[in-house]
């Protein structure tokens, strides 16, 4: 405002005609008050508002709109397309390498888990081995090889050796006592006529030095001639050979445990640990293997 003269009165322009007819225009009271705004928005429409519409496409060359026609108006649009071009293949360039990048990182990140796995499966397979549980199921459970039906070089072949000579031995000895005790007193078949051969001794199987120093015995059930294994030291261990009969030979008609019993001390191996089977005793029924 204004500060009032020295005389005391307030002097005021007066308006010409054309402001007095611009403020009955709305179009021109809405400039004229946009013009009078306060604030940092009305400073800048302010400084930066054209004084004619000329100044609405030729603005001044220090306002923030201003462009010279050499810049509007060029004539390099190859330029400008190549320009264009470029900035799309640079885009393109680092989107592969990225895309790269990541791949590699993912491929490092996998071979490294095959890896951890591969190290992990032979520790476990190592373990394995070490304990031997898993190979128990591939060993076979006879002493013999089930392809070429070859003993097993150890003790448990020599023992198997040993049980298959005693089976033939006894099948031998069987045929000959039947030979003898079971057919007629005349010294010729009765069918045929053919003399028979006469009985002689045969020779009972020897088992291996290692067999015999492992303590091994086979006894001979006198109700059956059943051939079965086992210790009998001790009550106990005659316990466990009427056990091992029982098993060896379910068909054994015996009358009690106790003749078990006196048959399994009675019946110890001779010397090598060979049973002798056809001394002294009456051959009964058919050997059981």
């Amino acid at each position: 405002m204004n500060a009032a003269p020295s005389s005391g009165f307030r002097n005021i322009k007066p308006m010409s005609r054309e402001e007095r007819r611009a403020l009955k225009d709305k179009v021109a009271l809405e400039k004229d008050r946009l013009m009078k705004r306060s604030g940092m928005a009305a400073k800048l429409y302010r400084e930066n508002a054209p004084k004619d519409s000329m100044g609405l496409t030729c603005p001044d060359s220090n306002a923030a709109g201003y462009l010279a026609d050499a810049d509007r108006f060029h004539s390099d649009v190859s330029g400008e397309e190549l320009i264009h071009r470029q900035h799309v293949y640079e885009r393109k360039q680092q989107v592969y390498e990225n895309t790269r990048v990541k791949r590699a990182e993912r491929e490092e990140h996998r071979w490294q888990k095959i890896e951890q796995a591969r190290v992990a499966e032979e520790e476990y397979w190592d373990a394995q081995r070490e304990e031997g549980g898993k190979s128990k199921k591939n060993a076979s459970c006879v002493p013999y090889d089930t392809i070429t039906l070859k003993y097993n070089d150890n003790l448990d072949g020599e023992r198997l050796r040993y049980h298959d000579d005693m089976v033939r031995y006894r099948a031998a000895l069987r045929s000959q006592n039947l030979m003898v005790c079971g057919d007629t007193r005349a010294s010729f078949d009765i069918i045929n006529g053919v003399n028979r051969p006469d009985a002689h001794d045969i020779p009972a199987p020897q088992p291996s030095e290692e067999l015999a120093q492992s303590n091994f015995k086979y006894h001979v059930c006198l109700s059956c001639f059943g051939l079965y294994g086992g210790s009998t030291k001790g009550y106990g261990g005659l316990r466990r050979a009427n056990r091992r009969h029982d098993r060896a030979l379910p068909q054994c008609r015996r009358s009690s445990g106790r003749f078990c019993v006196r048959i399994a001390t009675a019946m110890q191996g001779t010397e090598g640990g060979t049973p002798d089977i056809g001394a002294g005793h009456r051959p009964g029924p058919a050997l059981v293997d």
